[in-house]
């Protein structure tokens, strides 16, 4: 004899939804963690690229400098 139960069969489809979608996550996670040890790397052994990210990302400047940030939108 089998018993089938609709209810259980939708808890499990979502469950395998939710699970392949971590595992998705997962996966991007360790590669964005690699791209950012790299770039770590990096910036601890070049000045120049440390001082680049630097002025980039948070608008350091140097004493007597302006910065004008300019964003173009479409």
């Amino acid at each position: 004899m089998t018993f089938l139960d609709t209810h259980s069969l939708k808890i499990h489809y979502k469950l395998y939804k939710e699970i392949t979608e971590t595992k998705r996550s997962i996966e991007y996670y360790k590669t964005e963690i690699e791209k950012d040890r790299e770039l770590l790397k990096q910036l601890e052994s070049n000045p120049e690229m440390l001082e680049k990210f630097a002025r980039e990302q948070y608008y350091f400047k140097r004493p007597g400098e302006h910065i004008y940030i300019i964003d173009i939108s479409d």
